[in-house]
């Protein structure tokens, strides 16, 4: 898979632990998982207790960076603000092509080597034709929760957040001062969602004190 600028700008001007999809599983883990080498399966990353779980079939392993890094999908991470971060940027349609995410990105959010947070954006240039035709928008109402849009869906914007048991999500569709629309799904799990808030409350704090 080939990141190209246009991605990893977009995907990093925004912040799932759920996803559903496909993944190429490199040849030493497809051993020992008892698959062939390369062979796509379906998979699902889900919550367990307060660690993330990527499930193949009825196998599971604890979703840290070391694992991540070795997949197929892994690119190179963002160079981030603080050491302790690392944001992989994919395709949406290299993980889940039965979704038809076109032209979305997914940013993996490491805090400390786990796996914290995930974002779906969409990648809109001027025109926004990802956010006009309704691609993230739909996801969020057939997945996760159905919210009021009004009559004209296209005319929407806001901030929705979609609280549940094991899961935290931030649906937002907002107009940039350059006219591009800033479209995102944030998906984490309350306890994560809240490890990631206090780290970066905690850096702020620093680097205020740093200031004075």
């Amino acid at each position: 898979m080939i990141i190209t600028a246009d991605l990893a700008n977009a995907v990093s001007k925004v912040n799932p632990i759920f996803l559903e999809g496909t993944l190429k599983i490199a040849a030493a883990e497809a051993k020992a998982f008892g698959l062939r080498d390369g062979q796509i399966v379906q998979a699902v990353i889900e919550n367990r207790g307060d660690r993330t779980k990527l499930l193949i079939g009825n196998k599971e392993f604890g979703e840290k960076k070391e694992v991540f890094e070795k997949r197929e999908i892994a690119t190179r991470p963002f160079p981030m603000e603080y050491a302790e971060l690392n944001v992989y940027p994919v395709l949406a349609n290299d993980i889940c092509p039965n979704q038809k995410l076109n032209d979305v990105g997914i940013e993996y959010r490491f805090l400390n080597d786990e796996l914290v947070a995930v974002n779906f954006v969409a990648l809109n240039d001027d025109r926004n034709l990802v956010t006009e035709n309704l691609t993230l928008m739909n996801y969020v109402k057939k997945n996760y929760k159905e919210f009021d849009t009004g009559n004209n869906p296209n005319a929407y914007e806001g901030v929705e957040v979609i609280e549940k048991t094991k899961l935290f999500i931030i649906y937002q569709r907002l107009t940039g001062d350059d006219g591009i629309k800033n479209e995102q799904i944030y998906i984490s799990t309350p306890k994560l969602d809240e490890k990631l808030s206090k780290f970066y409350a905690k850096k702020e704090m620093e680097e205020l004190k740093n200031s004075q």
